[in-house]
């Protein structure tokens, strides 16, 4: 545990000065209300997926997100549904780290292969946007320290659009993926 903290910690510093990251930190879970619920998307690879198919293959997308035991924390879970098959994507919890008093989200792959962590800023220029600066590992043929950023805007009541910028992975610095536009299909109480 000990020698994974400090590559994560000192990624997460060295991505925050890469990308200029001069915004407000999240202290407080309301501000992420507009986002429970269910919510759709589709999208078509842009490359090749060893689970979900070849590039252009069409991907439905499904995001539960709703509060956790007594709305100490905000729990999401993705689907990915491709070619006939349905499969988990990701679960994140969201919460207050204790330490920082900031809110942070950890991350994990449903295959196991990526675990990440990142802490929840404003946008600088957007409010209604929100910043995840993020590290951890991502697995593949072998596990690779990853890093970047994941952006989101709640649009209105029935959309939101997020997207991965700014990712690093391995020390390759990977193109921004394909930003993702979300439906809410349902609210959230």
């Amino acid at each position: 545990m000990k020698n994974r903290m400090v590559p994560v910690t000192f990624l997460m510093l060295v991505t925050a000065v890469r990308t200029g990251l001069a915004a407000e930190p999240i202290a407080n879970l309301q501000e992420f209300v507009d986002e429970l619920g269910t919510w759709t998307a589709e999208v078509e690879l842009d490359r090749d997926d060893e689970v979900l198919g070849k590039k252009g293959t069409r991907v439905k997308l499904v995001k539960t997100v709703e509060w956790g035991p007594g709305k100490k924390f905000v729990f999401q879970r993705v689907t990915q549904h491709a070619d006939g098959k349905k499969v988990d994507g990701a679960w994140t919890l969201t919460g207050i780290d204790p330490t920082t008093k900031g809110v942070v989200t950890h991350w994990f792959g449903s295959g196991g292969g990526y675990s990440m962590e990142g802490s929840w800023y404003r946008h600088p220029e957007n409010k209604q946007k929100r910043i995840l600066q993020f590290a951890g590992w991502a697995a593949g043929d072998v596990a690779r320290l990853a890093t970047g950023r994941f952006v989101v805007e709640v649009k209105d009541a029935r959309t939101s659009i997020s997207q991965y910028v700014d990712v690093l992975i391995g020390g390759e610095l990977r193109p921004a993926f394909q930003a993702v536009t979300w439906t809410r299909v349902e609210k959230s109480k």
